[in-house]
């Protein structure tokens, strides 16, 4: 239940944080709407005859090399969650 309880809280205090273009782990948003949205950016530009630049990041496994308890350290910091 309180992971339940933590779990609601971390996503409407995420949602009001969280640049509107950040699709992944969002409730009715996925890693494919946001390849959507960046090919549909591309393009438009594109067809514009704008400049491109682009940085592809790979952050697989990225939490598995982040020491969890500095991460928990992090997650305290939100206003709430001093007592997990």
């Amino acid at each position: 239940m309180l992971e339940h309880i933590a779990l609601l809280y971390l996503n409407e205090t995420l949602e009001s944080i969280l640049y509107n273009r950040q699709h992944g782990f969002r409730k009715g948003l996925r890693c494919k709407t946001q390849l959507c949205a960046t090919y549909h950016d591309l393009a438009k530009s594109i067809e514009k005859g704008s400049a491109v630049h682009g940085v592809v990041l790979d952050f697989r496994k990225a939490f598995d090399k982040v020491p969890h308890n500095l991460l928990m350290q992090k997650i305290r910091c939100i206003d709430g969650l001093d007592a997990l």
